[in-house]
């Protein structure tokens, strides 16, 4: 995706990974921003008026119902970037995980500056879903390559900041819900 959308996208995943994974420090830092802005991402993120539905077998807790979810997550991750409501992330994030409140924080700041995000849609490939055994609960593994294309972040009054494409191997730990999952971790590997 781009640079730009992959500020928000990796400023939010930063605060993911500072919050949600094991560690206290993110696994990786987003990159520097341009210091310049050439021009709009070609890639401009579909603002579409409603948020993503959950699919229904996005709730399974299967190792399909998994994959389903996050690749649900990542257009959640979309639509709240696209159109600066974080409101659905909320429900998609455990409560314990201070990367994932990161996300929506970040979210809310730029619309909170009347700042808009251009470009930088996310997506992902080559999901593999582990089962994780703990206990009795049931958590999941999905690994994926995330990719954000070119992304461009404007508040008033401060010189834009363009992120180029971006890619990272990521692993997201789920957790079972009565209806579906909740992110608990979110890393990122080099």
């Amino acid at each position: 995706m781009g640079r730009a959308r992959l500020v928000s996208a990796f400023a939010l995943l930063a605060a993911l990974l500072a919050a949600c994974g094991s560690s206290p420090t993110p696994k990786f830092a987003p990159p520097p921003p341009s210091s310049s802005v050439p021009g709009d991402p070609s890639t401009t993120a579909a603002a579409d008026p409603l948020p993503p539905v959950m699919p229904e077998l996005a709730k399974e807790h299967t190792v399909a119902g998994a994959r389903h979810f996050a690749e649900f997550l990542l257009a959640t991750l979309n639509y709240s970037e696209a159109t600066l409501d974080s409101a659905p992330l909320g429900p998609l994030f455990s409560p314990g995980c201070a990367g994932c409140a990161g996300v929506v924080a970040f979210v809310r700041g730029i619309k909170k500056e009347r700042g808009t995000l251009v470009g930088g849609r996310i997506s992902g490939n080559g999901f593999v879903v582990t089962p994780l055994s703990v206990g009795s609960h049931q958590l999941m593994a999905v690994s994926f390559r995330y990719h954000s294309t070119r992304q461009v972040v404007r508040i008033p009054g401060r010189t834009p900041k363009v992120y180029s494409d971006a890619a990272a191997p990521l692993t997201l730990v789920l957790s079972a819900r009565g209806s579906g999952w909740l992110v608990t971790s979110w890393e990122a590997h080099r």
